[in-house]
């Protein structure tokens, strides 16, 4: 077992939080929160923006690059979110494969994240899953809240560096969606 994988190990034992770099694909962009499970290819997190919860993240143990916890900051920010999140109940998420992370979080937030960091970390696909093989996934998308779209869209797996679901982000734009007709009407 590898170095990385033991304190992968060691973190979720102890349920420290950390922060994961993964700087081939997105620089010094942490990845904050306390991971809650890993396989020998993945681990998955609930996720923290500041002191708020941000969701499910499922990455590719391949990109970390650093894993940080410990220190002042993070042991208070870690104080603070314990404070405001011991209800919060969170899924069961299989991790053998981004196949089955995705298949899960869809099941149970309906709608998910989708990042093609390799090819272009700026860009992220999020929507419901309509179809799913071995190969590649379809996405119902959810459009920006500027022009609430809906469109169809299929990508291969081996673009996808990291899936997420139930972001504050992702609840505010199925909440946008669920109210187009009102909001259109208003334009």
């Amino acid at each position: 077992m590898s170095l990385l994988m033991k304190q992968i190990k060691e973190c979720i034992e102890n349920q420290r939080f950390v922060e994961i770099y993964r700087g081939r694909l997105c620089e010094d962009d942490a990845i904050f929160g306390k991971i809650i499970d890993a396989s020998d290819d993945f681990v998955s997190m609930v996720t923290f923006d500041a002191d708020f919860y941000d969701g499910i993240s499922v990455i590719r143990i391949e990109d970390i690059t650093r894993l940080r916890w410990g220190g002042n900051n993070r042991i208070s920010q870690e104080t603070v979110i314990q404070k405001k999140t011991l209800d919060l109940q969170i899924p069961r998420i299989g991790i053998t494969s981004f196949c089955k992370a995705l298949d899960d979080l869809n099941k149970a937030f309906d709608c998910v994240t989708i990042h093609t960091e390799e090819i272009d970390d700026d860009i992220c696909f999020i929507g419901e899953v309509n179809q799913l093989d071995g190969d590649h996934v379809q996405l119902h998308e959810f459009g920006t809240m500027d022009n609430l779209d809906r469109s169809y869209l299929t990508l291969p797996w081996r673009d996808i560096t990291r899936i997420e679901a139930d972001s504050k982000y992702e609840r505010d734009l199925m909440y946008v969606h669920s109210k187009k007709k009102e909001i259109l009407s208003s334009k």
